[in-house]
């Protein structure tokens, strides 16, 4: 970390920020052209939650240049099995309340003719226009925000887990923009909510992950 260009490091670090919370505020109106376009539904905010995986990486490697490493080697364990464990149950209730969302909105839409005028009047009209264009802004920054994170030290990009952590988060918003265009758009809310499930079992698997990297650490630290 000696030669870490920290500028274009911290730069890289206020981007992911942007993107977490650009997400996590997707269900709010954004103005474009002096329009006012709605993206709601549940897999763009999802993504902001693991996204949140990615984000906490990095914080910690910001840690190491400002805390010693004999320092952080005992600590950084205890905070990832807190944070993993954090994640995971909230992972698991946001799945079950998602799934229940979807269960309802299923029925719905199956139950012709008053069911399905519901489904159309309450989740019907669902803003994919709004939904792509923050997807491809939210792409865009992610483009850059790796650019900057390689540019600042080439041995980010032999870190495997940082790595592979990055390109999930990528697919992640591959598979949400899939399903918002694979069906019309009257059903994208259920397409969108399945998205949604569909990233927070990728979080879950990678929280798991960090659990399994957090228990091994602390107990070497103990040993």
């Amino acid at each position: 970390m000696n030669k870490l260009n920290k500028p274009l490091f911290f730069l890289s670090v206020i981007l992911l920020v942007i993107i977490v919370f650009s997400e996590a505020g997707s269900a709010f109106f954004i103005g474009i052209s002096g329009q006012a376009i709605s993206s709601p539904g549940y897999g763009i905010p999802c993504l902001a939650f693991f996204d949140g995986l990615v984000m906490f990486s990095i914080f910690l490697i910001s840690a190491s240049l400002f805390i010693p490493e004999r320092i952080q080697g005992k600590i950084q364990g205890i905070i990832t099995l807190i944070f993993s464990l954090i994640m995971i149950f909230t992972a698991i209730g946001l799945v079950f309340y998602i799934l229940l969302k979807l269960a309802i909105m299923v029925a719905l839409f199956a139950a012709p003719i008053f069911g399905t005028l519901a489904y159309l009047a309450v989740f019907g009209h669902f803003e994919t226009g709004g939904a792509r264009l923050m997807l491809s802004y939210i792409m865009l920054l992610k483009f850059v925000f790796a650019v900057l994170l390689i540019l600042s030290h080439r041995r980010f990009i032999e870190n495997k887990g940082l790595v592979l952590v990055i390109l999930t988060s990528v697919v992640s918003g591959v598979i949400i923009s899939l399903c918002h265009n694979i069906v019309p758009s009257f059903l994208a809310s259920i397409t969108d909510a399945i998205a949604g499930i569909i990233v927070l079992i990728i979080a879950l698997v990678w929280s798991i992950f960090f659990l399994i990297g957090s228990v091994k650490s602390v107990l070497k630290a103990v040993g």
